[in-house]
């Protein structure tokens, strides 16, 4: 019989990718026979080696900062070999002093990635689960109950036969439009851009939303001719599921304004008003959580159409906000920027080599995870965790980008921005301003709604350079 030691031997060897075993000074200590293979180098000379001699210099420095910083988990895009091979990695931390180090082939890595993702998405619905099953329960209650009274009572007027019709097909859009977003919700697309005029975007979520908008009176105001850069179907079941959350939280017979005006560049906002009871502060202060913000849960129907309508608007290089109206009432907006500014049109990202930014984020996980999708490009990053720390570094070094989390312990990321307006102007304009919640910043071109991608961080980082 074999023993455990020998069966963990057996599977170690096994793995299909790389494992090398690395101390708390970042040497390899054991390694898997795919490394010999894959790197060229004999288990003997392997095992003792520097990892960073093993990489191309500025991939071996970011492992080597990401081990010693306690970074756990995968990668967001490749690190090279000394041969330009590039290889997607992994970190897991096995204790105190050893770490597992695991590479594999790219193409496998971006398969796993796509996995990750899809499984994190489908968690947040198995969240959902229970409030969507509440949300699609209630109309399927209704439509059994309206169709036992069309039964039995088949003498009943044409008047009252209409109504119950009526009622029957607004509680079958209801459904649609949940099991719509489930499926938007799990399994997203890149949008597929062009120009649209935004006022058959209008008028094509008001036809889906069908005979609900008959429970408001709705005005629009939009230029004439005002044209929106986006995907067609996603702007529209953007607007569908913003007026229809507008008209939720609207009396019967209370206005619901629809909004368009052109900011310039390209740049069109659209902003969806009503006069109803609205949401509360905490919860429009994280209206992006798809299930619950804070201590007040979020409707799950409801809660789903804004994660949906953030991502959607989030992926085309726009941003997504609610505030509450005085006395009554709420106001959303959202922002999608032209084809130059959004560069969803664009496969690729301009990036300028051999840059120093300055990475700005009280949470050191994330701070690590930036400065890692920058030095991996080939930039110089260093890396502080509140304004405090960038402005007493910044007395004494230039950079040419800075990056920085909104929220951080005693300055915010905006006022860090407004001190550098003064004292380092042109650093003002080449900065990034991040957040994980919904915010309507003052200059979106150099905003950037997480969670994002290394692709988004370049691209907005670069963009027009």
């Amino acid at each position: 019989m074999m023993s455990d030691q020998s069966i963990y031997q057996a599977l170690f060897e096994s793995l299909p990718v790389v494992v090398l075993t690395l101390d708390t000074s970042q040497h390899v200590l054991v390694c898997n026979r795919i490394a010999e293979t894959t790197l060229g180098i004999p288990a003997a000379q392997l095992n003792g080696t520097h990892i960073g001699s093993l990489f191309e210099s500025d991939s071996g420095k970011a492992l080597v900062e990401m081990c010693q910083a306690g970074f756990e988990g995968d990668g967001e895009s490749a690190v090279s070999l000394l041969d330009g091979r590039t290889l997607g990695f992994s970190i897991t931390r096995v204790d105190a002093e050893h770490v597992l180090l695991l590479l594999r082939e790219t193409s496998t890595m971006q398969l796993l990635q796509a996995e990750i993702s899809n499984t994190r998405r489908m968690a947040s619905v198995g969240q959902l689960a229970g409030g969507i099953a509440h949300e699609v329960n209630n109309p399927l209650a209704v439509i059994q109950g309206r169709i036992e009274m069309l039964r039995a009572v088949p003498e009943m007027s044409a008047d009252m036969r209409a109504r119950h019709l009526d009622v029957l097909e607004e509680h079958c859009l209801r459904v649609a439009r949940i099991v719509q977003n489930l499926h938007s919700f799990a399994r997203p697309r890149t949008p597929d851009c062009k120009w649209t005029t935004v006022a058959y975007i209008f008028e094509i979520a008001l036809e889906r939303l069908g005979r609900r908008v008959e429970r408001v009176s709705i005005e629009q105001t939009v230029p004439r001719g005002l044209e929106v850069f986006g995907d067609e179907q996603q702007l529209c079941q953007v607007m569908v599921n913003l007026i229809n959350l507008s008209i939720d939280l609207s009396p019967d017979g209370g206005v619901v304004e629809l909004r368009a005006v052109d900011v310039g560049g390209g740049t069109v906002r659209l902003e969806v008003l009503d006069e109803g009871h609205g949401l509360d502060d905490e919860l429009l202060y994280e209206l992006r959580a798809p299930y619950a913000a804070g201590s007040t849960p979020i409707d799950a129907g409801r809660g789903l159409a804004l994660a949906v309508s953030w991502g959607m608007v989030q992926d085309h290089g726009g941003w997504l906000t609610a505030e509450a109206r005085r006395p009554r009432g709420t106001w959303l907006q959202l922002q999608f920027p032209g084809a130059l500014a959004s560069g969803v049109h664009s496969p690729g990202h301009a990036s300028v080599a051999n840059c120093t930014i300055l990475v700005v984020d009280d949470d050191r996980i994330m701070c690590e995870t930036i400065g890692w999708m920058l030095t991996t490009e080939g930039h110089q990053v260093v890396k502080v965790h509140s304004a405090e720390q960038a402005l007493d570094i910044l007395q004494h070094q230039d950079f040419d980008y800075l990056v920085t989390d909104m929220r951080l312990p005693g300055m915010s990321g905006e006022d860090l921005i407004a001190v550098l307006r003064d004292s380092h102007p042109e650093l003002a304009g080449r900065t990034i301003l991040t957040s994980g919640l919904l915010y309507r910043p003052q200059d979106p071109e150099r905003y950037l709604q997480k969670p994002f991608t290394q692709k988004q961080l370049l691209k907005t980082l670069f963009q027009g350079r």
